[in-house]
């Protein structure tokens, strides 16, 4: 999780125990901090949740790292955002995010889109974009 936010990050961590992820959550506050934790990992993680308004290199700029990077390449990326912007849905689609979250939204509604998204990445599936 790349998230500012302390309390977007304890929501989101919240969901994800409730919906049983076991997996180790990892945090980075910021888009420089993100890519030196990525980067110092033994394998790529299963998800990566990337916040796009961060202090130091922004979401956008982590994205493209990610997309640069061989390794992390292929790993999912959900952004999460409070722009509806058109024109910031397509950028991110265009730069490699295979979902697009907003926020703030419903524990409920997290909760089932945070489902949705592991179920895809379990079974291989897409998502709509922007989901």
């Amino acid at each position: 999780m790349v998230e500012d936010s302390p309390e977007d990050l304890e929501a989101l961590a919240r969901t994800a125990r409730k919906l049983g992820v076991e997996s180790p959550l990892l945090h980075a506050a910021d888009g420089d901090s993100a890519l030196e934790l990525l980067r110092g990992l033994p394998a790529p993680p299963r998800l990566v949740l990337l916040d796009l308004n961060l202090p130091g290199l922004d979401g956008r700029e982590v994205l493209r790292a990610l997309r640069a990077d061989a390794a992390f390449a292929s790993v999912p990326v959900a952004v999460l955002t409070t722009s509806a912007d058109p024109a910031e849905v397509e950028a991110c689609r265009a730069a490699g995010a295979d979902a697009y979250l907003l926020k703030p939204v419903g524990l409920d509604v997290l909760r089932e889109k945070l489902a949705a998204l592991l179920a895809a990445i379990e079974t291989g599936d897409v998502l709509p974009f922007p989901y």
